[in-house]
């Protein structure tokens, strides 16, 4: 009895006592260091996104020995992986008439980073002019390249016409152009009413008009002898690396001259025609009825289909057919031209016992398989993804336990997936001071990245995690972002702002809290010796293996996985450096091979401790 009481002591020292923070991150930039292009330091950021490379680009504020403050965009896409200044509240924007610089709209959305480094956003001029720049820094010339302005001749359109607005601004890996709606102002009659555009531009800022209201929408009509039915209403498009777009719209199909009538998706086809992808009225695949509406239910940024590079569509749309009295929501998926059903509201949740009640909208990686967040009938909300076209997994669930920490799920937020299948979301957990950053190895097996409490080393410093802030694509106040830039990459890393305390330091004050914008490399695999799949490998595993495993039992193989990769480090050295271990640790360890080594014969004295 002493024994085993003394064992468990031991195996509660391994359970508690070790478990180390997860991945260390690459710093970036923090408050109170140094801005580049201004004589001052960074005062707060936005949410970074990361391209291909692994490099950022993020929007924020700088503070002067005066207390003066200065927004601006800063990036580290100039091939060196160096931090510069994009764009600063202030400075001269290249156009006609020298206008300054005076602000940068929704950042964290329309500011977008593509694997050459090259940097698109939506800037505020003097006079509250909005303008579209890109930096392309490979390019001999100007640092930045406008696009499009209001109050610019618009191009491709009818004559007269000028840019009136913006919404959104799309762009592409390696294709470097960009998509976006542009409102149009009344041209030369008998065009002299307001129109909106899609665009589509291309790396040498060439821009096409997609599609004008009122163009015809291809695959609709209207009643004989009124022929195609015509755009009525554009939202804003996504751009994929061939350069096609996809992008939801209203029409006056089926319905008298002037009134609303069919929704749909329309893309362009690898030949460049716009073509449609799905229509109200249609029937919907998967199920015995037909389309409603694809429309936002919220706002403008809802209901944007995403395309991948082979031209595959997700997209969300109401069912006709009423539940409750609203109406039937679903996600399908175009996939080679054939378009099927991912899942719709009130059908079973995979891995619960409740029936999804709320979808939000899709995201597509290069194989065409989608991931969402959900809420369900219960009133938890979690993830999933599809394994396999209509095959759906859950990888996480709102009250089910966060991997790497003592806590439960309790929001999930900010949903991200990159091309290559990694999903990334940050998550607040059932502690509603904590929240922690997750994100899917190159198995698809959930990893915690960082999570409040951990402690890391940022930049040879002892730094405690307070709070994470993390740019994903869906569940943003602002809605869908269309399925673009974000703080995961197609290598699985991850960019964040993390809130904290610095513990132990040479270089920073010890006790400040500061922000941080770092860089985390993608999850490793987890062995097969981390048998609860909770991120590490510890002293729960060892024990799960002595209860004799779960679901079938473990062997003396799975027992010496564990002692190989203890804690992430190799027990026994070969040819690299291992840390010192801590002497709880030897000590705990020496008892243990000690204990193995007699349960052999004594097993029956204790079979479960």
């Amino acid at each position: 009895m002493f024994m085993r009481a003394f064992l468990f002591v031991l195996f509660t020292q391994l359970l508690v006592g070790f478990n180390r923070a997860d991945a260390q991150p690459r710093l970036v930039a923090r408050t109170d260091g140094g801005a580049p292009g201004l004589a001052a330091v960074f005062n707060g950021f936005d949410a970074p996104v990361i391209n291909g490379s692994g490099t950022v680009a993020f929007g924020g504020s700088a503070r002067d020995g005066a207390f003066n403050f200065t927004d601006g965009l800063w990036s580290e896409g100039d091939g060196l992986g160096l931090l510069r200044a994009v764009a600063l509240e202030g400075d001269t924007a290249p156009t006609i008439g020298s206008l300054a610089f005076t602000g940068f709209t929704d950042p964290e959305r329309n500011y977008l980073f593509n694997d050459l480094g090259d940097v698109t956003f939506l800037g505020e001029l003097t006079g509250f002019i909005r303008a579209i720049y890109t930096d392309r820094e490979r390019f001999v010339g100007p640092p930045l390249l406008e696009i499009a302005r209001e109050g610019q001749p618009a191009v491709d359109t009818d004559a007269g016409r000028t840019y009136n607005g913006f919404d959104f601004v799309s762009m592409a890996h390696i294709h470097s152009g960009i998509g976006f709606r542009a409102l149009l102002a009344p041209g030369d009659s008998p065009n002299n009413f307001p129109s909106d555009s899609v665009y589509n531009e291309g790396f040498n800022v060439v821009l096409t008009n997609v599609a004008q209201l009122p163009d015809p929408a291809p695959g609709t009509s209207r009643p004989f002898p009124l022929g195609p039915g015509l755009f009525t209403e554009f939202r804003p498009p996504t751009i994929n690396d061939s350069g096609h777009i996809a992008f939801s719209a209203s029409t006056n199909a089926g319905a008298s001259v002037g009134s609303i009538g069919a929704e749909g998706i329309w893309s362009t086809s690898p030949a460049g025609t716009l073509r449609d992808v799905a229509l109200s009225g249609q029937p919907a695949p998967g199920t015995s009825t037909t389309f409603s509406t694809i429309f936002g239910r919220f706002n403008l940024y809802d209901s944007i289909p995403v395309i991948n590079d082979d031209g595959d569509v997700a997209f969300s749309a109401t069912l006709t057919g009423l539940i409750a009295g609203n109406l039937r929501l679903g996600i399908w998926a175009e996939r080679d031209g054939v378009v099927e059903k991912v899942t719709f509201e009130s059908e079973a949740a995979p891995g619960t016992a409740s029936t999804f009640n709320t979808l939000d909208e899709p995201l597509i990686d290069s194989a065409g398989l989608t991931a969402f967040t959900a809420t369900l009938a219960d009133g938890k909300d979690g993830v999933w993804r599809e394994t396999a076209p209509g095959v759906l997994a859950k990888l996480a669930l709102q009250g089910e336990a966060a991997p790497g920490t003592s806590l439960n799920f309790q929001n999930i937020t900010d949903l991200a997936m990159s091309r290559t299948g990694h999903v990334a979301f940050r998550a607040q957990l059932s502690d509603s001071s904590k929240n922690a950053l997750y994100a899917t190895d190159a198995d698809g097996v959930l990893q915690k990245i960082v999570a409040s409490d951990d402690i890391i080393d940022l930049d040879g410093s002892s730094f405690r995690v307070n709070s994470i802030f993390f740019q994903g694509v869906t569940g943003t106040i602002s809605g869908t972002a269309g399925g673009l830039g974000s703080g995961l990459n197609d290598a699985g890393q991850l960019a964040a702002n993390l809130f904290g305390e610095i513990l132990d330091s040479e270089l920073m004050p010890t006790g400040e809290f500061l922000t941080a914008v770092v860089v985390f490399d993608a999850p490793a695999v987890i062995p097969d010796a981390d048998f609860d799949n909770d991120g590490d490998i510890d002293g729960r595993d060892f024990l799960l293996w002595q209860r004799g495993g779960s679901p079938s039992p473990f062997s003396a193989g799975d027992l010496a996985l564990w002692q190989a990769h203890y804690d992430g480090v190799p027990l026994v050295a070969e040819s690299v450096a291992v840390p010192e271990p801590d002497p709880i640790v030897l000590m705990s360890l020496v008892i243990l091979t000690a204990w193995l080594y007699w349960s052999r014969s004594a097993r029956y004295l204790f079979p479960v401790l």
